[in-house]
């Protein structure tokens, strides 16, 4: 028996390396790349939020990431605080997401941090 009513979505909030940011992949030529296989999710119907750590310029990247929700520093704060308070900053995203997921193993712990705070499953990405 099938439903009537459409799938709902799923979340993902997605947890760049520590200290990276769009701007960065950017300049490093990694965004469409890197990029690719969130829209593929996207495609498949897949939420998806780009965790950086950026400063407010992060959101000029929003063409590369049609429909996709980009959480930054807006605040500016220092990296350290900002990395600290993360999961808080990000809460309202992160608490609607079914699952986090971290791109390297260098910034898995703010993931992790979120997904415990949160209660959430929690991928992580060893890199390469």
């Amino acid at each position: 028996m099938s439903s009537s009513f459409p799938p709902t979505p799923i979340r993902l909030g997605f947890f760049m390396t520590r200290g990276m940011s769009l701007e960065a992949w950017e300049r490093n030529g990694l965004l469409d790349r890197e990029a690719a296989l969130y829209r593929r999710l996207q495609a498949d119907g897949v939420e998806v939020g780009f965790v950086t750590y950026g400063g407010p310029e992060e959101r000029n990247y929003a063409s590369h990431l049609s429909g996709m929700r980009i959480l930054c520093n807006h605040w500016r704060l220092a990296p350290r605080l900002y990395e600290r308070l993360l999961p808080c900053f990000h809460a309202r995203w992160l608490l609607r997401c079914d699952v986090v997921k971290s791109n390297q193993v260098q910034g898995a712990m703010v993931a992790l941090q979120a997904a415990r705070l949160w209660r959430k499953p929690l991928v992580v990405r060893s890199g390469y």
